[in-house]
């Protein structure tokens, strides 16, 4: 039997130490294996072990099954969705040792049913908004209309202010290129176009 590990990380220095293939025990943890080549470990190998005790979702164990190669991991986080004891696999509890080794032995001994991912069974995301979209968007076109009607008109108000802003900004930056005479000119019209504005009556 041959224990190979592999990937990188922060402890790859105890693990190239560990490296000792006459007694069966293979580390290729000095870089990230090419997808093309993990592919090939994994239908190599005859268990995939994850000894990580938790994870959110574990792609490793995919991977592995849609290699055919069966996982033996522990019995938390996204693992559960994706292993049925027996079946494509088994998840233990590493703090139990006699149920780990069961469950390679099993393994070992093509005890398995059905060495795959299991079939779909979790809803995607954009099926969950497509379906709510159809069923609910007229129901509740009314009241978003409301609730949103207060947002639509302070960004109106705002983009106007800036508009006038801006127009005001853009005629006092060209003022500074004119001559005296001219600016004096160019502030009466500004006066007198601020006190003919409607806003000021």
């Amino acid at each position: 039997m041959v224990l190979a590990i592999v990937g990188n990380g922060t402890d790859v220095e105890y693990y190239k130490n560990l490296h000792n293939p006459a007694k069966g025990i293979v580390c290729l943890v000095e870089e990230m294996v090419p997808q093309a080549r993990l592919r090939l470990y994994y239908k190599a190998a005859d268990i995939h072990v994850s000894a990580s005790d938790f994870e959110t979702l574990g792609n490793t164990v995919h991977e592995a099954l849609l290699c055919g190669c069966p996982a033996i991991v522990q019995r938390a986080g996204g693992y559960i969705s994706q292993v049925r004891d027996g079946q494509n696999g088994y998840l233990v509890d590493w703090e139990d040792a006699q149920e780990a080794q069961r469950a390679v032995k099993s393994v070992l001994k093509h005890e398995l049913t059905s060495v795959m991912p299991l079939p779909k069974k979790a809803r995607e995301a954009m099926d969950i908004v497509a379906e709510y979209a159809s069923g609910h968007t007229s129901a509740l076109a009314p009241l978003m209309v409301i609730v949103s009607y207060p947002g639509i008109c302070l960004l109106w108000g705002m983009s106007c202010l800036y508009e006038r802003f801006s127009l005001e900004s853009m005629r006092v930056e060209r003022m500074t290129d004119r001559s005296p005479g001219q600016l004096a000119s160019m502030e009466s019209e500004l006066r007198s176009e601020w006190s003919a504005s409607p806003e000021d009556a």
